[in-house]
């Protein structure tokens, strides 16, 4: 026996997986705006000299699959899903934030 379909109204909103609650952590258990490592803001900043996952690797003397790894940590936090869409939200952070800003 079916059950009939809820209407749209009464459904009760998907909750997203990055918002976070009113702890400031998102439903992974993650915080909302959790700050990169200090490795991967290594990798970050080779990744914005236009290094490759194979040369960064060699620099930093890991493989080229855990440089992916770190990179893939880097796209969730930084809520993008490749490295142009990295480097233009890094390059607009620096270009808003101004003159004086450290960056990552």
């Amino acid at each position: 026996m079916r059950r009939p379909m809820r209407a749209f109204d009464d459904a009760e909103p998907a909750a997203d997986a990055r918002a976070p609650d009113s702890t400031g952590r998102d439903a992974r258990g993650g915080a909302a705006s959790a700050s990169l490592t200090p490795r991967e803001r290594e990798v970050l900043n080779l990744v914005l000299r236009g290094l490759s996952n194979q040369e960064i690797a060699e620099k930093l003397y890991i493989s080229a699959h855990t440089v992916k790894n770190h990179i893939t940590k880097i796209y969730e936090k930084l809520d993008v899903c490749d490295r142009t869409q990295a480097l233009a939200k890094i390059y607009g952070t620096r270009f808003e934030a101004g003159p004086g800003f450290a960056g990552f």
